[in-house]
């Protein structure tokens, strides 16, 4: 199977790889551990993700189970429920939130795309399926585009704690 990097903006300045990973999914990235990049979704070509990492580790268990809770709050769906927003699926210790939402055309953003971005995120990006790209078990932002337009966007973010002065949150987990 063949198929081609998308080509990024002469500002991105990004040299283009032609690797792929266990979905098929193309990454476009300078390197293997790149902080940024593209995935194109081969069983979509016009559906891709463009993704930064913030290089803030988070432990594995932490990013699993919040992929677990995005996955279970999305297959409460129909594939093809538009408004495909996750507000907070959060990890077992609820030091971290992987949330989504839309931007500009709404009617792109399904359910199914919503999944199937989680996926492509899962297996290319985090675990490095197949050896394409190492994992990388940290929060990252993400943009999910249809036709060269954003139809959505999310994050996996990581709380920091009473080390990082942020007694907010320490107090709000004490509450649960």
């Amino acid at each position: 199977m063949g198929f081609a990097p998308q080509k990024p903006s002469s500002a991105q300045n990004i040299a283009l790889t032609n690797s792929t990973v266990s979905s098929e999914a193309i990454i476009s990235n300078t390197t293997l551990t790149a902080d940024f990049g593209i995935v194109v979704d081969p069983a979509e070509p016009e559906f891709s993700i463009s993704y930064q990492f913030d290089g803030i580790k988070i432990k594995a268990q932490d990013i699993f189970t919040s992929f677990l809770d995005a996955m279970t709050i999305s297959a409460q769906y129909d594939n093809y429920t538009i408004g495909a927003e996750i507000h907070a699926a959060k990890s077992i210790s609820g030091d971290v939130v992987l949330s989504t939402w839309e931007i500009g055309d709404t009617l792109g953003m399904t359910r199914k795309r919503l999944k199937r971005a989680l996926i492509i995120i899962w297996e290319g990006l985090i675990i490095g399926k197949q050896h394409v790209q190492p994992s990388r078990f940290e929060g990252m932002t993400f943009r999910l585009s249809l036709r060269g337009k954003s139809i959505g966007a999310g994050r996996i973010l990581k709380f920091d704690s009473v080390e990082s002065g942020t007694a907010e949150i320490e107090v709000s987990k004490e509450r649960r």
